[in-house]
């Protein structure tokens, strides 16, 4: 069996490796990537057209996706005797690509992994990705299953598109590298330590944490804070808020690091919070439940795929700064955070893991 993917990225490189273990994987790449290949694969370098929009987003620092297309995508399907095609997704030009040569190929077959969980709420971006679905609809016959990475996407594709076939593939996590401390001590001295790792970005909503900080302080609830802002523009002037309200003193500002060293950093903590009013995944969600923290997560968070409310994490309305500080006052009790965080490690192990999700991948491509 070969398996052509014709576009790759940080969540979907390790089931890539893990399936090249087993079977012939060909990996499209693009020749300005700044990523890694995933590794054991075959690689086509490819260049995703059209390339001048790449290099005017690039320029203006924009990381908005965009429609693309690989050229002679046909050629390189043949001559790799590409068995299986993965898209990743059906809002770009790539799966229409596929679609035509599936139809000139109907013993390939035509897998799409997406990232959607809802209609857009620009309305230009909603009427464009309108023409993407009216052509997925159309050409529905010809894909074999829909990968989603979240149960909000299982769920989008269910109501909109209940005649294909969807199953729920997260990505998986390397248990090698994110792992729990044998003896880890919870809330130490009666204090709960919180960590976040987000861009220092709108989005992220870091103004609701601290709000919500600013209630544990004044509930007298003991905390510490760590913060990973990988990069934003709003650092200043988040600093400047915390001195506002009064609880800067509470909050260190680390510098980012790499993946290899993030356990360490994460072991040194008891929950991890993200607040996002907007996120697709949130990968830092199950990394940090990997290493043995609760999480506390807005229902914006796609990564809630991996949370079992009220078992490894809590869940609170998005914007909510009072929901948030009560769930943080909730797990600044030692026994249930300890509790939530064992939890979540053992569900990261057991069900999450690279071996775990790669063997059911394979299954579901057999």
């Amino acid at each position: 069996m070969s398996i052509f993917f014709t576009k790759h990225n940080l969540t979907n490189d390790s089931y890539i490796s893990y399936l090249t273990e087993n079977v012939k994987v060909i990996c499209a790449h693009h020749s300005r990537s700044l990523t890694g290949k995933p590794s054991g694969a075959d690689i086509e370098q490819v260049t995703y057209q059209p390339a001048i929009v790449g290099k005017i987003f690039s320029r203006l620092k924009i990381q908005s996706m965009y429609p693309q297309y690989i050229s002679n995508l046909s050629g390189l399907l043949s001559k790799n005797k590409a068995e299986i095609i993965v898209t990743p997704d059906i809002y770009d030009f790539i799966f229409s690509q596929a679609v035509r040569y599936q139809k000139k190929n109907p013993n390939t077959k035509l897998y799409v992994w997406s990232e959607t969980r809802q209609w857009p709420n620009f309305w230009l971006s909603r009427w464009v990705m309108y023409g993407f679905w009216w052509y997925f609809k159309r050409n529905i016959q010809k894909v074999e299953k829909v990968f989603v990475f979240t149960n909000q996407g299982k769920q989008f594709f269910n109501k909109n598109a209940p005649e294909v076939a969807v199953e729920v593939m997260p990505a998986p996590i390397d248990i090698n590298l994110f792992y729990p401390e044998v003896e880890k001590l919870y809330v130490p001295q009666g204090r709960l330590r919180i960590i976040m790792n987000a861009r220092y970005i709108p989005l992220k909503e870091h103004r609701t944490f601290f709000d919500a900080l600013l209630l544990l302080k004044k509930r007298q609830i003991a905390f510490s804070v760590s913060l990973i802002g990988r990069g934003g523009h709003l650092q200043g002037e988040l600093e400047e808020y915390t001195k506002q309200l009064g609880i800067s003193e509470s909050i260190s500002w680390l510098e980012p690091v790499a993946m290899e060293e993030l356990q360490a950093i994460y072991s040194a903590h008891d929950v991890l919070v993200l607040a996002s009013n907007r996120e697709a995944i949130g990968m830092v969600v199950p990394e940090a439940m990997a290493c043995g923290l609760a999480t506390v997560t807005s229902r914006a968070v796609g990564a809630n795929t991996y949370v079992e409310e009220g078992k490894t994490g809590l869940i609170f309305e998005t914007g909510n700064a009072a929901a948030l500080a009560d769930a943080l006052e909730k797990l600044a009790e030692k026994a249930i955070v300890q509790a939530y965080g064992q939890a979540a490690a053992k569900v990261i192990r057991e069900e999450y893991s690279v071996e775990v999700l790669g063997a059911k991948l394979l299954n579901a491509l057999e």
